[in-house]
């Protein structure tokens, strides 16, 4: 045992509020004479720890961001999700390989941050009421109706801004 109270991080996360998300994204990628659509429904655990908010990657689940808010961890972990999409557009001579690429990345799953989800999936099933601002306000959605989902589309000039998408955020329950 240390001395300080310290736990290790896998003990604290048990420890803390952990709320299981869906997140909506849409971004266009330019690349190597290529133009592309990323389109993701993917999976993470938003966890309140001593004040700070951490979004968390189950699926993709190659990494995670922190901020002193929840809006600050949602926008770091959107920023880093964008990151990772322009530097596989940089590396990547063509669309085909970009999109072989990044559908790999986007369904990786991190095996035991998607326990947790799963946990928390059955713990907000049973006590939504308990829920802080602003979990208690974003939409809620059926686990077992949504799964992750991605898709890398190659985009042609035909395209036009009436395909614009804006993010959602939405809290999974179990039935």
């Amino acid at each position: 045992m240390t001395s300080g109270g310290s736990n290790p991080p896998e003990v604290r996360i048990a420890m803390e509020a952990l709320y299981p998300v869906f997140f909506t994204y849409e971004e266009v990628v330019k690349g190597n004479r290529f133009l592309a659509c990323v389109q993701a429904r993917g999976r993470a655990l938003m966890v309140n720890e001593d004040g700070e908010w951490t979004m968390y990657g189950v699926q993709p689940g190659s990494f995670a961001e922190s901020g002193e808010t929840f809006e600050e961890a949602r926008l770091l972990f959107r920023q880093t999700f964008r990151e990772i999409l322009y530097d596989l557009a940089e590396d990547y001579p063509d669309f085909q390989s970009f999109k072989a690429e990044t559908e790999r990345i986007l369904g990786e799953v991190n095996d035991p941050m998607r326990e947790r989800w799963d946990s928390a999936v059955e713990r907000i099933r049973a006590d939504r009421a308990s829920m802080e601002e602003p979990i208690k306000s974003l939409p809620v959605v059926q686990a077992q109706e949504t799964t992750a989902e991605f898709r890398v589309l190659q985009l042609v000039p035909a395209n036009t801004s009436a395909n614009n998408r804006i993010d959602k955020y939405e809290l999974v329950r179990a039935a």
